[in-house]
C-alpha cells in the first residue's frame, strides 16, 4: 500500500508526479479528522506545486476556506515551494494570504521580503506583476 513516507521520499527526490500520485492514495484512506492528514494534504500540494502549480495554489487555498488549521509555516512551505517551481506570481498570492492571515508573523515577513527582493532583480517576472498588483511594489 502506497505510504505517506513512500510519498515524501518519492517529494524529496523531485519525482513530484510518484510522489503525487501515492500523496493521492493516502488521503483517500486518511480521515480528515486524522492527525496525518493535514501533513499528508501539504506534501501532496508540494508535490503538486511541480506538476500544476495553479492548481496546488487553488487547493492550499480551499484547505484555508474549508476550516483547516493552518498556520503560518504552513504558507511558508507551500509559497516556497511554489518558488522553487519557478511560479513566484503563485507564491507571492500565497504569501499575500499569509500576510492578511498572520500579519505579525516573523517568517511571511522574511517571504515577503525575500520575493520583493527577487521581483527587483526580475522588474519584468511575474512575481514583480503580482507584487505590484497587491500594492507592495
Amino acid at each position: 500500500p502506497a505510504t505517506a513516507d513512500a510519498g515524501y521520499k518519492s517529494l524529496q527526490s523531485g519525482d513530484y508526479a510518484a510522489a503525487l500520485a501515492t500523496f493521492d492514495t493516502v488521503l483517500a484512506g486518511v480521515d480528515k479528522a486524522d492527525a496525518g492528514y493535514k501533513t499528508a494534504a501539504l506534501d501532496r500540494l508540494q508535490a503538486l506545486a511541480h506538476v500544476d502549480a495553479e492548481k496546488s495554489k487553488t487547493e492550499f487555498l480551499a484547505l484555508l476556506d474549508g476550516g483547516m488549521a493552518l498556520d503560518a509555516k504552513d504558507f511558508s512551505l507551500i509559497a516556497t515551494e511554489l518558488n522553487a517551481a519557478g511560479e513566484q506570481g503563485l507564491s507571492v498570492a500565497i504569501i499575500d494570504m499569509g500576510k492578511k492571515t498572520f500579519p505579525e508573523d516573523a517568517t511571511i515577513a522574511k517571504l515577503l521580503e525575500k520575493a520583493i527582493a527577487m521581483a527587483k532583480a526580475d522588474p519584468n517576472g511575474a512575481g514583480a506583476a503580482a507584487l505590484s498588483g497587491l500594492g507592495y511594489l
